[in-house]
């Protein structure tokens, strides 16, 4: 049994530990990602082949990477006015497109329901 611990403690001092990313570099690969994805569902909409709700979708799943600094104060603050400002921006786009016929007013109301969301989000500083 004594030879089987020290065999044990051996090997486990022997074993090479596998370092994986740390816990900063997923948060941001997570963040560009969702920033890309985002870039990427605002492009699609904006072609005619990608929707309101994945846009926003994506929005919010950037804002939730970057609270996984964790984000207080400033920071947070900062986070949720730039989140604020994609709905706003996307609002702006969507009534565009639906006064030129291009977008449904269910996009308009749905965006409205986003920039509610984002406004609500921005008052409550969390």
């Amino acid at each position: 049994m004594r030879i089987l611990l020290v065999l044990v403690l051996a090997l486990s001092i022997a074993a090479p530990a596998i370092a994986g990313p740390s816990q900063a570099d997923l948060v941001k690969s997570r963040t560009d990602a969702a920033a890309k994805v985002y870039a990427s569902s605002l492009a699609k909409w904006k072609a005619g082949t990608g929707t309101v709700d994945q846009i926003a979708a994506w929005s919010v799943r950037w804002l939730g990477a970057l609270r996984e600094a964790p984000l207080r104060g400033a920071k947070l603050k900062t986070a949720l006015a730039e989140h604020l400002a994609r709905m706003t921006d996307l609002e702006k786009a969507v009534v565009d497109a639906v006064n030129a016929g291009t977008a449904s007013p269910v996009d308009a109301e749905a965006v409205a329901y986003y920039l509610a969301e984002a406004e609500l989000w921005v008052a409550r500083g969390k």
